[in-house]
């Protein structure tokens, strides 16, 4: 009788411990709700690091790549849900947890829509010569004239215009003017080799500067 009279109260003791144990875990699932939601854009696209928080709380959390996100473990009560992702404009939305409820929830977000300031630009449109002519003048070989150079000299001949390009000498005979390169040997043994000129790209059959 001793001996049964020890074993009693421990197995009753256990018996109240495990009880005990269960209602207790029963009442910790009590209340507790669950937020299953999905993150689109307009086009219902869905979308990927978003981010869902609950407005006041350090709970947050981020959609995956099929655009869901779940929050647990929630309370009875009302929360704000706020709804985030760069480029978007956030929503948010009024949220009541009843009990152990799972509600499922859906957003759209808007794009941002940047709107740029209104830029003016001026520029001269070329015909494929004269591109050729800006590449190579901007490239910096060579000598050009360009328009405005050609109204500062006045020159009243063609000869008149090309007698300061460095090289360029013009020969004259009485009869005839002839542009000549005055570089390399032919310059040191006292002549120059005459140019061959183009108008639109088409050479002329005259190297006299006088028929121009």
């Amino acid at each position: 009788m001793r001996y049964l009279g020890c074993r009693v109260p421990a197995i009753i003791a256990a018996l109240s411990i495990a009880l005990w144990s269960r209602e207790a875990s029963a009442q910790s699932r009590v209340g507790l709700g669950v937020i299953d939601g999905t993150v689109s854009d307009t086009n219902l696209v869905v979308l990927s690091d978003a981010t869902a928080s609950i407005l006041g709380s350090t709970v947050h959390v981020t959609t995956g790549g099929n655009g869901r996100f779940r929050i647990q473990g929630l309370h009875a009560g009302e929360y704000l849900l706020v709804v985030h992702r760069l480029g978007f404009k956030p929503m948010s939305a009024s949220v009541v947890i009843a009990g152990a409820d799972t509600l499922r929830m859906s957003f759209t977000l808007e794009r941002i829509a940047t709107v740029l300031d209104t830029v003016s630009v001026i520029g001269e449109r070329y015909t494929a010569r004269m591109s050729q002519f800006e590449l190579r003048r901007k490239a910096g070989f060579g000598h050009f004239l360009t328009v405005d150079d050609i109204d500062k000299r006045h020159a009243v001949q063609f000869a008149d215009l090309i007698r300061a390009i460095p090289s360029v000498e013009v020969i004259d005979n009485g009869f005839s003017q002839v542009a000549a390169n005055m570089r390399g040997m032919t310059s040191l043994l006292g002549g120059g080799c005459a140019f061959q000129l183009f108008v639109d790209d088409v050479p002329l059959s005259t190297i006299n500067l006088r028929d121009l």
